[in-house]
């Protein structure tokens, strides 16, 4: 009898340890888990703000920002501490904003060729403000014309003006009176009358000839596709400023893209024009890329299609 009340006891004692011995474990692993999850958190946290929000991160330590109108010609040496600010430089450079940028943004150039002329001078903490010139309006559907203008348009020439163009907004042309339109139709039908039957006559006569002469532009999905880099410089000889803008904004180029290409060459037109092609086509790549361009300018530009058309066919007969 007390064997077996000894190995009762044996079994109990062993079934404590036991117990006791997996809340420890237990324990242990929460302790644990609970101090990952507090350090994972306090990284993210420190991650999505690293300084605060008067100061920028500068290598492992925060920096105070310099005031608008400067830039920070070289970070700080200790934590929080202000960084060696330099103004910018009047007329050509500006800095609109608290920052901790290592140089200011450059004055934008308003153009003359985009129908732009200066509004307000580029200061050390404002940029150039442009408006457009006469004969222009403004594009970007602006009630007030105090903000200035970056996309200006010709005005709609009329020979009867309803409303005249202003800064912020197009012609409106009157409409020809219905029965003015019928006395023109009338006048014109009867003047035309003995050409068009002429015509008719020289038309049937010759239209076979004429028929077999004529080489319409080729459609653009016959058009193979080239690398664009070799003929960048002969098609820029053909398209204006104008017709390059028209073409890229077309084709999708981003406006802060075309922005900073106007901005970083405001002196050269030309390379201006030379950047947006050749920026465009490195991020459309060149598959299709001719085809496209084509059929962008014949919707507008047709001559200037044409005249590229035949560029490429000229280099491929001397090859």
């Amino acid at each position: 009898m007390r064997m077996w009340r000894g190995l009762v006891l044996l079994a109990l004692l062993q079934s404590s340890v036991v117990l006791a011995h997996n809340n420890l474990n237990n324990n242990t692993d929460r302790s644990v888990e609970k101090k990952a999850s507090n350090s994972i958190l306090h990284k993210l946290w420190k991650r999505e703000n690293p300084c605060p929000l008067d100061e920028f991160l500068s290598g492992v330590r925060c920096c105070k920002m310099c005031n608008p109108g400067t830039y920070a010609k070289s970070d700080c040496t200790e934590k929080h501490g202000l960084p060696d600010c330099k103004s910018c430089t009047e007329g050509r450079t500006y800095m609109d904003q608290r920052n901790g940028y290592h140089e200011c943004h450059t004055c934008l150039r308003c153009d003359a060729e985009l129908g732009q002329e200066t509004q307000g001078d580029c200061t050390v903490q404002q940029n150039t403000v442009c408006k457009c010139a006469k004969g222009f309006f403004c594009a970007e559907n602006r009630s007030v014309e105090s903000d200035g203008c970056s996309q200006c348009q010709h005005c709609t020439p009329c020979e009867h003006y309803a409303e005249p163009c202003t800064a912020t907004r197009d012609t409106v042309c009157k409409p020809l009176r219905n029965h003015n339109i019928t006395y023109a139709l009338l006048g014109v039908f009867t003047l035309l009358s003995p050409c068009f039957l002429l015509w008719l006559w020289c038309h049937a006569k010759t239209g076979r000839h004429s028929q077999s002469e004529t080489q319409p532009a080729p459609p653009t999905d016959k058009l193979e596709d080239i690398d664009l880099n070799d003929y960048l410089l002969e098609f820029l000889e053909k398209m204006n400023f104008e017709t390059v803008l028209y073409a890229v904004r077309t084709m999708r180029l981003p406006e802060p893209i075309i922005d900073a290409i106007q901005r970083d060459h405001r002196d050269d037109t030309k390379e201006q024009k030379y950047q947006l092609l050749k920026v465009w086509y490195e991020r459309r790549g060149s598959k299709g890329a001719f085809p496209e361009l084509i059929s962008t300018l014949q919707s507008n530009k047709k001559q200037v299609a044409e005249e590229l058309i035949q560029i490429v066919k000229s280099h491929r007969q001397q090859s």
